[in-house]
């Protein structure tokens, strides 16, 4: 009886069949949420170092300009989107951090090479909007006869705005600083 309960070839019941599938349906279900999120992930991260890039070599460009011409060549807009870098604009003055309080006055002038933007980009999947502010800084540290005024350096602010921000992120725009000294006045 035993040998013939073996060799018998009665197959796979319904049951044991739509188990089976239900087992690979949860599988491969899985399998899609891993891949969709690693995806959505990946995106966000290609995004991200995209803009990171991209402000980066905008401030490299501003480096490459004359101090006397590191000026904004026209006074930038304002806009009441928190969600824009304009949005720190107020008249002639630029609010140094997003948060802050604390207002510098743009560097405006006719023979400035700083164009203010929105400047569009394209980089792959990636596009956006670049800004470009250069404001005037004190230097607290100077005494007032070695530095006579609040107009010490210039520091230039890019800002970059992705045109969609990737799902699952919240960054709005990203942005980096750099201070300019005049060469004449600067220290060896």
């Amino acid at each position: 009886m035993k040998t013939r309960r073996l060799t018998e070839d009665r197959g796979f019941t319904l049951i044991e069949v739509l188990v089976a599938l239900f087992i690979l349906m949860l599988g491969a279900v899985a399998t899609y949420k891993l891949l969709n999120s690693a995806t959505k992930a990946n995106f966000r991260a290609e995004q991200r170092q995209v803009i990171q890039d991209v402000a980066q070599r905008e401030m490299e460009k501003l480096h490459t300009i004359a101090y006397d011409n590191l000026a904004l060549s026209s006074t930038p807009v304002t806009s009441a989107d928190t969600t824009l870098p304009s949005n720190r604009v107020s008249g002639t003055t630029f609010k140094l951090t997003a948060t802050g309080s604390t207002f510098a006055t743009m560097v405006v002038s006719g023979t400035g090479l700083v164009a203010p933007g929105p400047t569009a980009f394209t980089s792959g999947d990636v596009s956006g909007k670049i800004y470009r502010y250069v404001v005037w800084m004190n230097d607290d540290q100077c005494l007032e006869a070695d530095c006579p005024g609040s107009q010490d350096f210039k520091r230039a602010i890019v800002a970059v705005k992705p045109d969609t921000v990737a799902s699952g992120g919240t960054r709005t725009y990203t942005e980096i600083q750099s201070d300019f000294i005049e060469p004449a006045t600067a220290s060896p």
